[in-house]
């Protein structure tokens, strides 16, 4: 059973469907989804550029090296667990920046 049951139709002349659908495709959500988020005081963003999603590949990669440098690390017993520790950490805290900063709806109230 669909968790959403209330079905909304109205019309937009021209001019306004064609705004809509501007902001939409900018989007690259569906539009419900994109009313979704309007009805929940949230401005959708722009779809990021194609370099931030290859970009975040970059980072991905970046840390799987770190993981398996880590790994000889620590079978080899030569590892500083709290310089590990802080700099996974900041990797992770910096992926998240840059993928809440690009792709999560703004608050209205944040305006």
């Amino acid at each position: 059973m669909r968790k959403r049951q209330n079905r909304i139709e109205f019309y937009l002349d021209d001019k306004e469907f064609e705004k809509l659908n501007r902001a939409v495709n900018k989007s690259g959500l569906p539009r419900s989804t994109y009313f979704r988020h309007i009805i929940k005081d949230r401005i959708p963003q722009n779809r990021p550029p194609k370099d931030y999603f290859d970009l975040l590949e970059e980072m991905r990669v970046v840390s799987n090296c770190f993981r398996q440098i880590v790994g000889i690390a620590y079978a080899t017993g030569n590892i500083d667990t709290d310089y590990y520790e802080k700099h996974r950490k900041e990797l992770i805290d910096l992926y998240l920046k840059i993928f809440t900063a690009a792709q999560m709806p703004i608050e209205v109230d944040k305006l």
